[in-house]
């Protein structure tokens, strides 16, 4: 369902917030994803990025983190 809000129209939120379909599989619900893991080589590194919302934290973690391992300040 779309609202109207002035004269913008805002779509609710089971319209723009659609769940990845992995959180549904049984065998998946109760794994957690830890950035720890991806950095020891417990999972991968791929897998790690495709299940997970990059925050603007976590991109400037992994930014800064990359700058130093190329010796950057």
């Amino acid at each position: 369902m779309t609202y109207l809000v002035g004269i913008l129209t805002m779509k609710t939120l089971d319209k723009i917030c659609i769940p990845r379909r992995s959180v549904f599989e049984p065998s998946r619900r109760d794994e957690v994803l830890d950035l720890t893991d991806m950095l020891e080589g417990n999972i991968n590194a791929s897998n790690f990025l495709e299940e997970n919302y990059l925050t603007d934290g976590m991109k400037s973690l992994l930014r800064e983190a990359f700058r130093s391992f190329q010796g950057m300040k």
